[in-house]
């Protein structure tokens, strides 16, 4: 009898953290952010720019970098979206694989808004996510920690990518991998300055 026992495994953790994707990810973001900094450097007219558009043109390399660094999650997918849209602004210089007939294509195209629209898929995204907020229970707290919890879910969403289209559970999961991703970015970026 004691053969069929089905004996349940059980995940050991490790206390220490796994540093097998901190070295991919620190791989990765330098093997696209050196090359790519390199390239401005180099380029003619670099000397003649402005430092804002520089500076806008070393931002979107630096997050395209943590883009490529950190694939498969929800707010890495939000950011390359924003960097595609927003990238053709970023400068003369910008040196990517868009030929002017993508360039076209990507363009964001305006609409008139139609009165007798339904309500676009934002304002049902909002109020689906305002759903899935946690209802407070009688007597647990005051109004005004609801408020405070509101109002800070609020900041969190302004300041993740994508932040405003995610359910409550879906962004409190994925800021720790953004926390953790932009902490390793700073480590990378102070590793480079040093060595320079």
């Amino acid at each position: 009898m004691d053969q069929h026992r089905i004996t349940k495994r059980r995940r050991v953790y490790s206390l220490q953290p796994n540093t097998l994707p901190r070295t991919v990810f620190a791989k990765k973001y330098v093997n696209h952010l050196v090359p790519a900094l390199m390239d401005i450097g180099n380029k003619p007219d670099s000397d003649q720019m402005e430092d804002h558009e520089l500076e806008k043109l070393v931002r979107y390399e630096v997050d395209k970098a943590l883009v490529s660094s950190a694939e498969g999650f929800a707010w890495s997918r939000a950011l390359n979206v924003k960097l595609q849209r927003g990238g053709l602004n970023v400068g003369r210089l910008q040196n990517s694989s868009i030929t002017p007939q993508t360039q076209k294509a990507s363009l964001p195209t305006k609409f008139s808004p139609n009165p007798n629209a339904k309500p676009s898929q934002k304002d049902s995204k909002r109020s689906k996510r305002l759903q899935c907020l946690p209802k407070p229970k009688r007597g647990a707290g005051t109004e005004g920690e609801e408020v405070q919890f509101r109002q800070q879910l609020t900041n969190l969403r302004t300041l993740m990518p994508g932040g405003n289209e995610m359910g409550v559970n879906e962004l409190l999961t994925e800021v720790g991998s953004y926390l953790v991703a932009l902490e390793l970015q700073v480590n990378v970026l102070r590793c480079l300055v040093d060595t320079q």
